[in-house]
């Protein structure tokens, strides 16, 4: 006697072959279908014997057999054109599809390797005439088209796909013009569906299942004859496009918000998929035309949209691998993203030379501030991709970035209005609470440097190794170089303006002077890096700290005072800021690189002396340089005022006992208190503690390091001799507050 489970399966099975299409199904037949499942696993999960496996897998065999079967039955029924009877068999073929799908979905799930083969053939359901009931549902308006095309989607997902493990059966079975033709309907039908299905997430599952689906003919060789009837059929390609692109723009909400309140159907992997579907020729070819169709001077609402989300796709993306991603694919989703990316501004670009016009100041101040999310996860993107191509995309995105930023701005009212008040060029930056914004992307670019030469360097090798032309990849850091210069002169050009504009909110000043703090240190440490040589390709102005430290410095004029009359933020910035340029400035000038020019280094030290401590004017490594300078400025010009400068300021202050220990509390309060630190690429604030990683100083419990390289350094630079003075004055303070 057969187990109860296979007698179940043969029931269903039957009822649902030899159902009375005249009248809908009973509430009691429906209730015997879904409680079929229960059954089923509750058998096959509690170890059960030989014989009742075997019973079991002969029963969804046969009634694979028999759905098989039915599709082609019904294909007759279509091909008579009795359009009563089509309408009358469409909940029949729902039923039947969503059947045969959940037996595949048990036979995978438990084994079942020999009704493998049979369920593969139940692929006449939707390919024999599915798509033409879709079709004519679809045009009458039938209440049953989202079901029909949902339940057909789900058994195409798992007889194409990989799960039953017999994809080559299924491709036989699936000739490729049966399933384009299925495809067409289907996206056709999805397209026309947009309102209802989007309401019940229905469209999203589509569009997934339309993106594995375009994968698996892409990159499996079983479906090569697929693939190539889809390159020859611009219609499909076209109607694809339209039914995945929406599905980065709702990816792009959707993984903005906490996982669990995400769509249970929407994660990484999902998106990954859509990604590789798009970038895959055909469809690539295809989305590009509509992209340069749409396009009409500067961005269309086609092309900003796609910039939009694929900047809040890359902002959202996760730093770690997630659980239903592997390694590789990891890497692949962050490189697709980039290319996507990459792709959409390289199309602005050639719209923009092709016509000669230039990108409206509204949407170009948009795309800016779109592009800088995105440039702010550089760092973790070099860090996770890898291979020669990496920066390609990223460098066509830093080259947009950079070319909005320093565009010559259109002759509009709004431009007259900020000559007006003395604001010269294009700005992005509305008030002071756009400013960290500018700054945080900045700070991320300098951390994305050493990224960026690591895999200039793998690329050479590979490249030499290959024995290819020149990629041209090695300007990936002179790149990120020409957007940090940008984007601080944005900064000094706004900043300068403060003071007319203001009073500022202390939050916002305090906000702003923190990132500022972030972007100068971030600075330093590049300046510091390209003279010891391990940022050999990268190149950096010591002028772009002088504008950072005078940024700052309008930030800390334009903030309110406290009660007590002292400012709510900046001084302490200042300080720390003014002695680590110098101190930047002073390696950049004593390196082996080529050294700055004479001018932008008096700039640099006179602008650190004046917002800095009184300490720095009389510090020997400082009194020297300006001495050295004002003798060469004054032997090449005769009186010159920056010889001038220089000599006043040498003779500003003799050194003083203290002023070791005066640099020295001013060096603590940052991350790293070696001057000399060059951990670029170092996560966290630029204040004491809040590098990933810090230490303190085990003897005077005062000074922070980023790692004991930099401390061994330090105490080798001058820690030693004021350490001691600095545990003790740090004693006093505490007697003092207690």
């Amino acid at each position: 006697m057969a187990p109860a489970a296979a007698l179940a399966v043969a029931t269903v099975v039957a009822e649902v072959c030899n159902m009375d299409t005249s009248k809908p199904p009973s509430n009691d037949f429906l209730n015997r279908i879904n409680g079929l499942w229960g059954q089923l696993d509750r058998t096959m999960a509690g170890s059960p014997d030989v014989e009742t496996v075997m019973a079991v897998e002969r029963a969804i065999e046969t009634g694979a057999g028999q759905l098989s079967a039915l599709g082609i039955r019904l294909a007759a029924v279509v091909r008579r054109g009795n359009a009563a009877a089509v309408t009358a068999i469409e909940q029949q073929l729902t039923l039947a599809c969503t059947l045969a799908a959940n037996l595949a979905t048990r036979a995978s799930k438990y084994h079942l390797v020999r009704a493998a083969p049979a369920l593969c053939r139940c692929v006449t359901l939707p390919l024999e005439f599915g798509h033409a009931v879709l079709a004519r549902a679809a045009s009458n308006g039938s209440k049953n088209t989202a079901a029909i095309l949902e339940s057909q989607a789900r058994l195409l997902t798992f007889l194409v796909g990989p799960h039953l493990g017999h994809r080559a059966l299924a491709a036989q079975l699936a000739a490729p013009e049966a399933l384009l033709a299925w495809l067409s309907a289907a996206a056709s039908t999805t397209l026309a569906l947009q309102g209802p299905m989007q309401d019940t997430g229905l469209r999203l599952e589509m569009q997934i299942f339309f993106a594995g689906l375009a994968v698996i003919m892409f990159v499996d060789n079983v479906f090569q004859p697929h693939y190539l009837a889809l390159q020859r059929d611009s219609g499909l390609q076209h109607s694809l496009v339209q039914v995945l692109v929406p599905a980065l723009h709702t990816a792009a909400t959707a993984m903005q918000l906490p996982p669990d309140r995400r769509p249970g159907n929407l994660r990484w992997d999902a998106l990954e998929q859509i990604l590789v579907a798009l970038l895959s020729e055909p469809l690539f070819d295809t989305f590009l035309e509509q992209l340069e169709s749409s396009s009409c001077g500067g961005f269309s609402r086609y092309a900003l949209r796609m910039l939009q989300s694929t900047c809040q796709l890359i902002a959202a993306a996760p730093s770690s691998c997630p659980v239903e991603l592997t390694s590789s694919k990891f890497a692949a989703l962050w490189h697709n993203l980039a290319a996507l990316l990459g792709m959409t501004c390289s199309n602005q670009q050639h719209q923009q030379q092709e016509r000669g016009t230039a990108v409206p100041d509204a949407q170009r101040q948009k795309a800016v501030r779109l592009l800088l999310q995105a440039l702010s996860r550089l760092p973790t993107a070099l860090r996770l991709a890898s291979g020669h191509c990496v920066l390609d995309g990223w460098c066509t995105i830093l080259r947009t970035m950079h070319r909005l930023s320093v565009q010559e701005p259109e002759q509009s009212a709004s431009h007259s209005s900020a000559a007006a008040n003395g604001v010269c060029g294009y700005h992005t930056i509305d008030s002071l609470a756009d400013l960290p914004a500018l700054c945080l992307a900045g700070t991320a670019l300098l951390r994305a440097l050493p990224h960026a030469v690591t895999v200039s360097a793998l690329a050479d090798q590979q490249k030499q190794a290959e024995e290819q032309p020149d990629l041209g990849l090695v300007g990936g850091a002179l790149e990120i170089a020409y957007v940090v210069c940008s984007i601080v002169d944005e900064i000094a050009t706004y900043c300068g303006t403060l003071a007319s504009g203001g009073p500022w909110s202390a939050a916002d000043s305090a906000a702003a002077g923190e990132a500022l703090w972030q972007l100068h240190t971030a600075l330093c440490r590049c300046i510091h890096s390209i003279a010891a040589g391990s940022l050999a390709t990268a190149a950096m102005p010591v002028t772009v700290l002088s504008f950072v430290l005078n940024a700052a410095a309008c930030v800390s004029a334009a903030t309110p005072a406290t009660a007590d009359g002292t400012a709510a933020c900046g001084a302490r910035h200042l300080l720390v800021m003014s002695v680590a340029q110098a101190e930047a400035v002073l390696a950049a000038v004593n390196s082996g690189q080529p050294a700055p020019a004479d001018e932008e280094v008096v700039e640099a030290l006179l602008i650190a002396i004046r917002h800095g401590p009184a300490a720095l004017a009389g510090s020997p490594p400082v009194q020297q340089a300006l001495q050295r300078l004002a003798e060469k400025l004054g032997t090449a010009d005769e009186g010159s005022a920056a010889a001038a400068s220089l000599h006043a300021a040498s003779l500003q202050r003799e050194p003083q006992p203290g002023d070791g220990l005066e640099l020295a509390q001013v060096a603590f309060t940052r991350s790293c208190a070696y001057l000399r630190c060059a951990n670029l690429a170092g996560e966290g604030g630029p204040a004491a503690g809040q590098g990933a990683g810090s230490q303190r100083c085990s003897k005077c419990r005062v000074a922070w390091y980023c790692g004991t390289a930099c401390s061994h350094a330090d105490w080798r630079a001058g820690h030693r001799r004021v350490c001691r003075a600095l545990g003790a004055a740090r004693l006093a303070e505490q007697e003092r507050v207690g």
